[in-house]
């Protein structure tokens, strides 16, 4: 059996860019149909993002009358959105669910892996991307935000970096901790300046449809949403929290778990891995980073939702691919169990009653917590020369 699982991706459909290319098309098709013909919120409350910010109201709080549910996005998404919002509803969304997928997927192609390790990760994401875009999240996009800084600021590329990390930064404010690159610029001081000026010009975008005061009002309400949408996160009921913090507070019964000292000491843990100078420049190791990034965005997030986890899920799959060949009974079961749990315990192919215990108890971040541990463990130890990675999980500097 072992065997069997170890030679899984070694079948032809698993090498493909075909089958993986219309794999991905298949899914765009499949979610925007089932908008089209059900509900779509999250479309409304995008569209009235961009009717708000023209008009001057404001952006946050409820709108009973137009749509369900809080926006909880900065202004700039507001209006970025608005060339989607320009046209029908079924091309509007259609366009937006397949841009979604797109970005991730052009993402998952500019890192320096091999080819059958990229489609290897695609393969590996491509349910939860499906549950995700389902919804008609904006997770895919932010996940290519944390991707792209990595894979620019290899290439030397700073603007471009940056210009990821400020666009996420003001959109949804996870994409901030791709601010882990920044140690591997050989530009540190260009990729500073470069950062200033993004925030500026993009956090200033939004004038061209509105006035500076209702701007900065808009920004502090935002940031009061987020705050207050923290406190309801927390709640047992909620369905969000699917974190670290959820997880010690429903699961192990910790309720009165703190959260700022928890955060405190997994950040000093992910800060620690650069005492590793020396393992700077190697690319193995930066991707490794990558990994743990992705990953500790979602489960040390309080507003981690089911379909936040196409981020840790994409984490998982890089930390995989990156494993010495052959893989070792261990990786190889935290990775089916990865699989089985995030992005397969939200389908219809598990029991109502399962799926509900799962979220209830925020399960969801068991896995990638145990991986990101391993990762990080790894990291510490782990050598990262061409002596530790097979060729078949090397990471090359030009694809």
């Amino acid at each position: 059996m072992y065997r069997r699982l170890l030679n899984f991706f070694d079948y032809p459909v698993f090498k493909s860019w075909t089958a993986i290319a219309l794999l991905y098309a298949l899914l765009v098709i499949i979610a925007s149909l089932q908008q089209i013909f059900g509900t779509h919120n999250y479309y409304d409350i995008f569209r009235y993002s961009f009717i708000h910010l023209r008009s001057g109201t404001t952006l946050y709080g409820f709108h009973p009358g137009e749509y369900i549910d809080l926006y909880l996005y900065g202004p700039l998404f507001a209006l970025l959105f608005a060339p989607f919002s320009a046209v029908p509803f079924w091309m509007g969304w259609t366009a937006w669910i397949g841009f979604n997928a797109g970005i991730l997927y052009y993402s998952i192609r500019k890192l320096p892996l091999t080819g059958p390790q990229q489609i290897t990760i695609l393969f590996l994401i491509a349910h939860e991307l499906l549950t995700t875009i389902q919804r008609g999240t904006v997770n895919p996009f932010i996940t290519a935000c944390i991707i792209l800084p990595f894979v620019f600021t290899a290439r030397k590329k700073e603007g471009a970096a940056t210009f990821f990390i400020a666009l996420g930064m003001l959109i949804k404010i996870y994409p901030v901790v791709a601010l882990a690159c920044f140690p591997f610029s050989r530009q540190k001081i260009k990729f500073l300046l470069y950062f200033a000026g993004w925030i500026i010009v993009l956090g200033l975008l939004p004038l061209l449809f509105t006035t500076l005061p209702f701007l900065l009002q808009t920004y502090q309400q935002w940031f009061e949403q987020l705050l207050a949408k923290n406190e309801l996160n927390i709640n047992p009921d909620s369905l969000e929290d699917i974190s670290v913090f959820g997880l010690l507070r429903r699961s192990a019964g910790w309720v009165t778990l703190p959260t700022l000292p928890v955060l405190a000491a997994a950040s000093f843990a992910m800060a620690c891995i650069y005492l590793r100078f020396k393992a700077w420049r190697l690319p193995a190791f930066q991707g490794m980073v990558l990994g743990a990034v992705l990953i500790f965005t979602t489960i040390f997030s309080t507003g981690a939702e089911s379909s936040t986890y196409i981020i840790a899920m994409t984490g998982v799959a890089i930390w995989y691919v990156l494993q010495p060949r052959p893989v070792s009974p261990w990786h190889l079961f935290l990775i089916i169990f990865a699989f089985l749990l995030i992005s397969m315990s939200p389908s219809d192919l598990v029991p109502s009653v399962a799926r509900k215990f799962i979220v209830r108890h925020s399960l969801k971040a068991l896995p990638a917590t145990v991986i990101w541990i391993c990762l990080l463990s790894q990291l510490y130890r782990g050598k990262f020369g061409s002596e530790t990675v097979s060729t078949s999980s090397e990471l090359i500097s030009n694809p």
